[in-house]
């Protein structure tokens, strides 16, 4: 999540593409840079996925992606709707790092929105694929605070009818993972 430069090829392609444009306000130019890069990274799954499904053809690709608010003008140009029409994409890991402290005391609600939002998306290209998240359990981004939390965790995305869920990571799960199991939260 942040700024990028083309490498030397690309920035060619850019420069030669807004050369044929013509005048552009920096605005025009800021929006034609965003699309080059979304078109450029669909077009590397593109041949990501081509070249390993040559060589294995059973293979199963998948992403983590921070969500639906990045498929378009997001600098991560991640647009893995695009991708999951395409037959790119396997699975879609959607980030699950959302806590109280930071997102407010709404967070469940927040997350659980997102995963069903990421699951409607999904639905929508006419492909059926896992849409599973990622629990953190301690990331930069915070961290939960009892095996309870986890389970609260797990029921919002159960109610978004998420198919799975990684956690990150598996050493501070380990604490409160006989609580999680004894519980009956996974």
């Amino acid at each position: 999540n942040r700024p990028i430069q083309l490498d030397a090829y690309s920035a060619a392609q850019f420069e030669a593409e807004l050369s044929a444009a013509g005048e552009l306000s920096e605005a025009e130019r800021v929006e034609k840079h965003q699309a080059f890069r979304e078109r450029l990274l669909t077009g590397l799954m593109a041949d990501i996925n081509t070249a390993l499904r040559k060589e294995k053809p059973d293979l199963k690709l998948a992403i983590y992606s921070w969500g639906p608010h990045i498929l378009e003008n997001h600098r991560v140009a991640q647009d893995w709707q695009t991708w999951v029409e395409r037959g790119y994409l396997d699975m879609i890991n959607i980030s699950g790092y959302l806590y109280p402290e930071k997102n407010g005391d709404d967070y469940l609600a927040k997350l659980e929105e997102k995963l069903r939002t990421s699951k409607s998306i999904v639905t929508a290209t006419g492909r059926s694929i896992p849409v599973t998240f990622a629990l953190g359990v301690r990331t930069s981004h915070g961290e939960v605070k009892s095996a309870e939390q986890i389970a609260e965790i797990l029921q919002a995305a159960k109610r978004a009818e998420v198919d799975g869920v990684a956690f990150f990571t598996w050493a501070y799960l380990q604490p409160w993972l006989d609580e999680v199991v004894k519980a009956g939260s996974l």
